[in-house]
C-alpha cells in the first residue's frame, strides 16, 4: 500500500479516495493541488480491471485519460515543481498526494 510505504518512510501523507476527490472533476482537481501544494504526487487512481473497463468504456476514459488530464494540467498550473509518478495498480481507488520530496 502506497500510504503505509510513504508513511513508514516518514513522509507526511495526505490521501485522497474517490469520496474525497473524483480525478474527473477538474475543478476539484485543481482546487485539490492548490490546496495541498503537493511536492510528490502518486497519481493512483483509474479503472485497472480490464473486464469491468471494457464493460464501462465512458466511465474507464473519464477517470484513466481524462482524469490523468486534469491532474496533469493542475500540476503544471498550481505545484509545479512536483514529480507525479502514475501508479498502475490492480484495483486502484486512490490518488494519494505526498508532501515531503526529500526522501
Amino acid at each position: 500500500d502506497v500510504i503505509r510505504c510513504c508513511e513508514a518512510a516518514g513522509d507526511e501523507v495526505t490521501g485522497l479516495a474517490h469520496a474525497q476527490l473524483d480525478v474527473a472533476d477538474r475543478d476539484a482537481v485543481h482546487a485539490a493541488v492548490f490546496g495541498l501544494a503537493p511536492d510528490v504526487i502518486y497519481h493512483c487512481a483509474g479503472i485497472a480491471q480490464a473486464g469491468g473497463a471494457w464493460n464501462r468504456i465512458a466511465a474507464t476514459f473519464e477517470v484513466n485519460v481524462r482524469g490523468t488530464a486534469n491532474l496533469l494540467a493542475a500540476v503544471e498550473r498550481h505545484a509545479a515543481g512536483a514529480r507525479v509518478l502514475v501508479v498502475p495498480a490492480p484495483r486502484a481507488t486512490t490518488s494519494v498526494v505526498v508532501g515531503d520530496r526529500t526522501r
